[in-house]
């Protein structure tokens, strides 16, 4: 991202009006310019941390829907089985296999939650980034126009200043 900062100071050369305008109205444009290219790019970051979102939510319900017939599957298994009386051994075989699908399906879901709590996570500090860059520009406009504001009434107090010295170097003429 690109800030422009622009400098007016006043010098006692004479800038006129108009050019004082331009400078004023090129200010504005650019920061138009940025304001809407940070929109833009606020509204591309934030766009594509909620398809990353929306990418772990449907990758969190595959895997409860993988888990869930994954469970149907084995308890099939087991009824299958069932009249053939398992023994102690087999038994518990099958209770180990569920237990460590169980705990991959936990230990899946736990990474899946961790990794969409962090993107949560970078996708709000990016937004407040952002507002604070847009509040800073704001911010450096407002201070630009009351420089210029400033610039400009002080243009004016030259002016009267010259108009007075004249005024005087004449009066001083017309004495002598």
């Amino acid at each position: 991202m690109h800030i422009l900062f622009i400098n007016v100071t006043y010098s006692p050369t004479k800038i006129s009006n108009q050019q004082l305008l331009q400078k004023v109205q090129e200010a504005q444009k650019q920061y138009q310019l940025n304001e809407e290219k940070v929109h833009k790019e606020f509204s591309e970051k934030r766009n594509f941390h909620l398809n990353q979102l929306n990418e772990f939510k449907c990758r969190i319900e595959q895997l409860e829907l993988d888990k869930e017939k994954q469970r149907q599957d084995t308890l099939a298994q087991i009824e299958a089985m069932q009249p053939l009386q398992l023994n102690n051994e087999e038994r518990e075989k099958f209770e180990q296999e569920i237990n460590q699908l169980k705990q991959k399906f936990v230990e899946g879901n736990e990474q899946n939650k961790k990794k969409l709590d962090e993107k949560e996570s970078q996708y709000q500090s990016n937004d407040n980034d952002l507002r604070q860059q847009i509040e800073q520009l704001k911010k450096t406009i407002e201070q630009y126009q009351n420089n210029e504001t400033r610039n400009n009434a002080l243009a004016a107090k030259a002016a009267q200043v010259d108009a007075l010295q004249s005024e005087l170097a004449e009066a001083k003429a017309n004495n002598d």
